[in-house]
């Protein structure tokens, strides 16, 4: 425990530091997520790492930080992801036990992770009903030690964000294909340097058309624990998506929910979003378009000795895409899409937010909100009432 950290956080809190190094050549911008969950696989807590994001420069190393209040007394699993930027995040796992009571803020040295690589990180084939196909995985072991990996399928599905979410045991989802999965190696250990290939095999049998998938989950830890050392050990996760997409008759459709806003408190400033279902039978990306509009009323100007009407309009202030995972929606999942609006609101004028969702080879869909400013700097949903009702 450290009376220090308990001063400033609470005697309750649990503060969990991930440290990401940058080996490369280039700086990264990295954005950090803790998950929590217990050892069920449920998950207990999602929150950002730090303030969520951070640049790191070449041969740096930047701490993600973030703290933790109010989580009961057992044993739990702590996830660590850091998006880089690079084809898959920075993950790392360990186990937490926290006592009924304790004192402080609880100290876990977690160690590192294993720097290790594999690719690529997504499996998409496409193959009939019935049949056995196969892909091939180069594992690659970038550490100074020994590593042993561990290689095995399991359920594919994701959070609104995107990120890949355990499914509790004995749980098989709809459009699985974890069954048919065949991997060659499933354990080996790899020298520093050395790099294998694994073979994903997959063993179709005669079902319905549609998208079918799996998660391939390679661990790798040291090949040689240390007894020793204080750090916990540390397992390094990494993950191939495996899409297949079955037949013919692939159907791709949406569903979207309500666009819900908010004004960000004590700013002239929307932000909004909204959840887009895959109620098809094969996965794909969503994408989006957000455009904010001005309304602008009729006038007249004095040239000369001339009037010059202007009509009303419409004027493009803001448009940009909106922020949503790059990862495919799988069927029956969906994905948030946000809209952050740079745009500062003034008073008494009319707004208009333009949303576009975009789906390859489905028809665009578009939808609208208006929004006005009050003179006392209010944001309300609708149009503005005349002048002489304001």
């Amino acid at each position: 425990s450290s009376p220090e950290l308990a001063a400033a956080y609470g005697r309750d809190a649990l503060l969990f530091l991930a440290s990401l190094e940058n080996d490369g050549d280039v700086h990264v911008r990295g954005r950090g997520q803790l998950i929590i969950r217990d050892m069920q696989g449920r998950r207990v807590r999602s929150v950002p790492l730090g303030t969520g994001r951070g640049v790191i420069i070449p041969q740096a190393t930047l701490d993600f930080g973030s703290v933790v209040r109010g989580l009961a007394p057992g044993e739990y699993e702590i996830e660590a992801r850091i998006d880089y930027g690079g084809h898959r995040p920075a993950v790392a796992r360990t186990t937490l036990e926290i006592g009924g009571e304790h004192s402080g803020i609880l100290e876990v040295v977690g160690g590192r992770a294993m720097r290790v690589d594999v690719s690529p990180a997504q499996i998409e084939l496409a193959l009939q009903r019935q049949g056995y196909r196969a892909a091939t995985v180069t594992v690659t072991n970038h550490d100074t030690v020994d590593v042993r990996f561990k290689v095995y399928a399991e359920e594919l599905l994701h959070d609104f964000d995107g990120v890949p979410i355990t499914v509790e045991p004995g749980v098989v989802l709809p459009y699985s294909a974890v069954e048919w999965v065949q991997v060659r190696p499933d354990e080996f250990v790899l020298r520093p340097g050395q790099r294998r290939n694994i073979v994903i095999g997959f063993q179709v049998p005669d079902v319905e058309d549609g998208g079918r998938y799996a998660r391939i989950r390679i661990q790798a830890e040291p090949a040689e624990q240390d007894r020793d050392a204080e750090a916990s050990p540390i397992i390094t996760d990494l993950g191939v998506s495996a899409l297949l997409a079955l037949g013919t008759e692939l159907v791709r459709s949406i569903e979207v929910g309500e666009l819900q806003w908010e004004q960000i408190p004590g700013t002239p400033f929307v932000r909004a979003g909204m959840l887009v279902q895959n109620t098809g039978n094969i996965h794909f990306p969503i994408t989006a378009r957000m455009t904010l509009l001005r309304y602008v009323p009729a006038s007249e100007e004095i040239v000369g000795d001339l009037i010059v009407q202007h009509d009303e309009r419409w004027d493009i202030i803001e448009q940009k895409p909106a922020e949503v995972s790059g990862v495919p929606v799988l069927p029956g999942e969906s994905r948030f899409v946000q809209l952050n609006l740079e745009t500062p609101f003034e008073p008494l004028t009319q707004y208009q937010v333009y949303v576009e969702i975009i789906v390859p080879d489905y028809p665009l869909q578009r939808y609208r909100l208006n929004f006005w400013m009050d003179a006392d700097g209010v944001i309300h949903l609708g149009t503005m009432p005349e002048a002489d009702n304001i």
